[in-house]
């Protein structure tokens, strides 16, 4: 990966910044999306929080240790202080404040006097338009990886410029029809087909009910972790990256569990939904549904997944 960016796909968008404590939303992209955005930072910090929380407890409770354990476990690896490093405020060895929780507060006003610690989080993909990265080789790369064809966020990484947190306007679509039960702005086939029932099948073939329930959110945290403020972690195998099952197979290997953003971003939405008294198993699954689910199958967003089951699998290839 070129030292000048970090191109990251999957998942949502959003990050924050440094010294001044803040992120950004761009309202000229979000436009009426705004408050929704908002949302999702805010429940995403909420995660973070949780996980700061009862990663600092002293001694560590045994359901924190069993998570610990289940995703960050190598030989001589010290998972307590790494993840410490990802969510909690810290100071690095140049002086830039570090830890997603350095960003409890968002900022508004104009893109471009940022420093390059913030971040900025954006709905559309015509934000290298509206912005002046004064970089013609970022924009030609950005253009020819096409990342929101393959991702439902992706983070761009700047080394000396805020970093952009982008949520693809399909998924956006689609967290919005299931987080207010409508259909009305649904543009896109992607996210038609998502919300028609495609989400729940995705979650049988492939997933595991944690990787699902307040996928948006989680997907905000995750890309939060992929920012300088979530000390650059990485997709370390690309879409084998993602979900419980395949964070489990790399938790072994410190080269790898260490500086993988879902790893870290599957242990705050776990330990988010203990302190809603409910926990986890070693195959990802609830102990109990969470409060409004009637099953351990086809959680998604922050409500019970919708529609058919019956959708063919090729279907499942289009929509990944």
């Amino acid at each position: 990966m070129p030292s000048l960016f970090g191109i990251v796909a999957f998942c949502i968008v959003l990050c924050l910044g440094g010294t001044a404590q803040s992120y950004l939303i761009d309202t000229v992209s979000c436009g009426n999306d705004v408050g929704l955005v908002r949302e999702l930072a805010e429940q995403a910090l909420t995660m973070a929080t949780a996980a700061s929380d009862a990663i600092g407890a002293n001694p560590l409770d045994a359901y924190t240790t069993f998570l610990l354990a289940q995703l960050f476990n190598p030989p001589n690896g010290n998972a307590q202080e790494e993840v410490q490093k990802v969510f909690q405020k810290g100071t690095s060895s140049d002086g830039t404040i570090t830890g997603i929780l350095s960003f409890r507060e968002e900022k508004t006003g104009a893109i471009s006097p940022l420093p390059s610690y913030e971040a900025v989080i954006f709905c559309d993909e015509t934000r290298l338009e509206k912005v002046d990265w004064n970089d013609n080789m970022i924009k030609d790369l950005h253009n020819m990886n096409n990342d929101c064809n393959n991702a439902f966020m992706y983070t761009d990484r700047f080394e000396h410029k805020p970093d952009a947190i982008q949520i693809c306007p399909w998924f956006l679509q689609y967290v919005k029809a299931k987080k207010y039960h409508t259909t009305k702005d649904l543009t896109s086939t992607r996210a038609k087909l998502a919300v028609a029932g495609l989400d729940k099948l995705i979650t049988k073939v492939l997933y595991r009910p944690i990787d699902l329930l307040t996928l948006w959110d989680k997907c905000m945290l995750h890309e939060m972790i992929h920012t300088k403020a979530g000390n650059s972690r990485n997709d370390v195998k690309k879409f084998s990256s993602y979900g419980w099952k395949n964070c489990k197979k790399i938790s072994t290997e410190a080269n790898k569990c260490f500086d993988n953003a879902d790893s870290f971003a599957i242990l705050g939405s776990a330990l988010y939904w203990k302190t809603q008294d409910r926990e986890i198993d070693d195959d990802g699954k609830f102990t109990s549904p969470p409060t409004g689910q009637r099953s351990n199958i086809g959680f998604v967003g922050s409500g019970a997944g919708r529609g058919s089951d019956t959708v063919k699998n090729d279907a499942v290839k289009r929509f990944m």
